[in-house]
């Protein structure tokens, strides 16, 4: 099979080779895979990682292979998280982190939801009643931000997206900045630093932060907060409460019933990956860039 791998002889970092597939284990379906979308979090790990590790976590496909011990049968179309690999051109996938994909969702669209989808999903769940709740979603514009903001629209929450471009969500307010009058009961940060900072001044008394992103430092004080006491929390996807296996066939049905459109910036194919990379380093990305085969 060709897989994609870390290696000193590019100035990035990845190339393409061949190697033998996966071999079949208990737990694990071997997928044949159609698209896997990028996520910073792997852009981070690259030249982290030693020569020859596999990158890619998001995975859509066909099990080429089912495991021995049950799930889903070959020829079945799925999506899954993968442990690393995910843009080689087959990936063994957990069985509890795999889901089957129905006809009408795309692979393409599906690849967006593993990290990107689990992530918004889990981070909703965290902020608890949002009902009615005015609700902010900062980096809107990103992976996580854009599937987070439809999410809690259709939770019932009066939400306002922070980016910086106009976005197309009914029935969403969106800013490209905050203005002095704002105040908000809950929040979901995808940036940090700054504009996380910014967002602590506008809260309401016992508001609720959940925050993924990374940036810069936030500087935070009892002054910071004085009047307008919150809850902050962290979010790690791999952490957090729910199977994942039924959190992605959620995920799906979401998109399959035409309520979670997941934004995708751009396809390429999986050779052209590292240009992809830079396109990802220069930003402006509206949703994710999937990788296709």
């Amino acid at each position: 099979m060709q897989r994609v791998i870390t290696s000193p002889d590019h100035p990035v970092r990845l190339v393409a080779d061949d190697a033998p597939a996966p071999p079949t284990r208990s737990g694990h379906a071997l997928v044949r895979v159609r698209a896997s979308s990028i996520n910073r979090g792997e852009t981070r790990l690259i030249p982290a990682r030693p020569d020859g590790w596999a990158p890619g976590q998001d995975v859509a496909g066909v099990v080429e292979t089912a495991a021995p011990d049950g799930g889903p049968g070959a020829g079945t179309r799925v999506v899954g998280l993968a442990d690393e690999g995910a843009w080689s051109e087959l990936v063994a996938v957990p069985l509890e982190r795999l889901a089957v994909l129905p006809d009408g969702v795309d692979f393409v669209q599906a690849a967006c939801l593993p990290v990107a989808g689990l992530t918004a999903l889990r981070a909703l769940r965290a902020l608890g009643d949002v009902v009615g709740r005015e609700l902010l979603v900062t980096g809107a514009a990103g992976g996580v931000g854009n599937l987070a903001v439809q999410l809690a629209r259709d939770s019932g929450a009066s939400v306002t997206a922070l980016a910086r471009r106009p976005l197309p969500f009914d029935g969403v307010r969106v800013r490209s900045a905050l203005d002095e009058s704002m105040r908000f009961e809950r929040v979901l940060d995808a940036v940090g630093g700054a504009v996380l900072g910014d967002v602590f001044g506008r809260l309401r008394p016992h508001a609720k932060v959940v925050f993924f992103g990374g940036g810069d430092p936030v500087p935070l004080s009892l002054g910071t907060l004085q009047g307008s006491p919150a809850t902050i929390e962290a979010l790690f996807v791999y952490q957090a409460p729910g199977r994942f296996d039924e959190d992605l066939a959620a995920l799906v049905q979401f998109v399959a019933a035409g309520r979670l459109v997941p934004r995708v910036d751009r396809t390429v194919p999986v050779g052209d990956v590292n240009d992809a990379l830079a396109a990802l380093e220069r930003g402006g990305i509206d949703g994710k860039i999937v990788l296709t085969r």
